[in-house]
């Protein structure tokens, strides 16, 4: 993942070496915080299904982003690529121009040619365009407001890690751009805290960069253990009243992560990987089962498991405990990467605590008073009124199961969305 060994490589061995960052923490911890997320990015990075495409479009230049948007009637237009700038749902007015690069989700080899009702628009602009060379195109993007930090909701959490590893650091990086000052994580797990403590300092001091916004609360104890995950519910619980409300009269929400512990992934005692999913999975059970007899609300469970087979299986017998393969998604990603290497910029930005990122909002949102989004294509304008791009939606199916779609086609074909469901937008701003 180190940019030096690559170009080392490079040189060593003469081709082309894709240099691919661990996104593992970053997986972890916007999947944790965005029930259903995990799914959304298999899809995207799956060979199957609708993908991020990148196509050059010469024959479109000088057309305004407004009219490429709705110009193709099987892909979502999410955004455009200029030098090397990654710039997600550009103002309307801004002119696709020579070298630009349109980003699509569409299914992967499609739109190698433009609509064929595009370039006739180009041809019929062509005209009115004359003499306008020498003047700056409309609605040129501001690269200080595209790479600006995303405002973090102000509003408290509380999140409670089960499990200890030697990334749990770069979790904790990644949660603190994200939480409300004030936020708590607190880690329940057997490693020492003096020894948990030291990999945390000697991180923050290699990286230079200190928790500004969150506390960590630490706690010795069995994630197998039912009076030890009692007591730290206990403990957790004590803390989400002493943390407040919030001046909304909004009280702190609690997110539960259950990891695969250092010992059982390093097959101590002869565990294995399918071992260590297990226990897993069996605290994960054991935890839910304690806050219900606790009556500790929460909003999230989320598993990480290495093997995808046992979290589907998890996930079919208790619908309150999600799961994430983020070994899986990682793998995916750098499959994509090392296929087209241009697509690290892309997700690099969303899934960073910078710029555009992918989120599950609530399908209220863009409702207005006098009626809801009909179709996809309706779905698709509202969002982008918001200064959003609408990607796909998920919908609870009969017996509680959701169904997540992306890149819904036909846009034309009626939705019948309810309240319960979500709509999944590419957007600067958290729900």
């Amino acid at each position: 993942s180190r940019h030096s060994s690559a170009e080392l490589l490079e040189r060593l061995g003469g081709g082309r070496v894709s240099c691919v960052e661990d996104l593992t923490s970053k997986l972890l911890v916007q999947c944790a915080r965005q029930p259903g997320l995990s799914k959304v990015y298999r899809k995207l990075m799956t060979h199957t299904g609708p993908v991020i495409n990148v196509r050059a479009y010469p024959e479109l230049r000088g057309l305004p982003y407004a009219e490429l948007k709705h110009g193709f009637p099987e892909a979502v237009v999410c955004g455009i690529i200029r030098e090397g700038r990654v710039l997600f749902n550009p103002s309307p007015g801004l002119e696709l121009e020579e070298g630009d690069q349109l980003m699509l989700i569409a299914l992967k080899h499609s739109h190698r040619e433009a609509p064929p009702q595009l370039v006739a628009r180009t041809a019929d602009s062509d005209g009115a365009d004359k003499g306008r060379s020498g003047r700056p195109p409309a609605g040129r993007p501001d690269v200080r407001r595209a790479l600006r930090s995303k405002k973090t909701a102000e509003r408290l959490e509380h999140v409670l890690m089960v499990g200890w590893r030697s990334t749990i650091p770069e979790m904790l990086q990644e949660l603190d751009k994200y939480m409300g000052p004030g936020s708590q994580v607190t880690i329940l797990a057997e490693t020492p805290v003096q020894e948990r403590e030291k990999v945390m300092a000697a991180k923050f001091r290699r990286t230079g960069v200190e928790l500004q916004r969150i506390k960590v609360n630490h706690l010795t104890g069995m994630p197998l253990s039912r009076t030890d995950m009692r007591r730290a519910i206990e403990v957790v619980s004590h803390s989400l009243e002493g943390q407040g409300a919030t001046p909304s009269g909004e009280h702190p929400a609690l997110s539960v992560i259950v990891l695969g512990d250092r010992d059982w992934q390093a097959g101590t005692a002869g565990s294995s990987t399918v071992s260590s999913d297990k226990r897993v999975i069996f605290s994960s059970l054991l935890l839910e089962d304690v806050l219900k007899q606790t009556e500790v609300p929460f909003t999230t469970l989320i598993s990480e498991v290495t093997d995808r087979t046992l979290g589907k299986q998890l996930k079919a017998s208790r619908t309150a405990v999600g799961y994430i393969s983020s070994s899986e998604l990682m793998g995916l990603f750098t499959s994509q990467v090392v296929e087209h290497s241009y697509l690290r910029t892309v997700w690099t930005q969303l899934l960073s605590a910078y710029g555009h990122e992918i989120y599950i909002k609530d399908f209220s949102k863009y409702c207005s008073e006098r009626c809801a989004p009909a179709t996809f294509a309706d779905l698709e304008k509202r969002a982008s009124e918001l200064g959003e791009v609408a990607i796909g939606y998920i919908t609870t199916k009969e017996g509680g199961k959701r169904r997540t779609v992306v890149n819904p086609v036909p846009k034309t074909a009626e939705l019948n969305l309810t309240e319960a469901d979500g709509v999944i937008v590419i957007s600067q701003t958290p729900p």
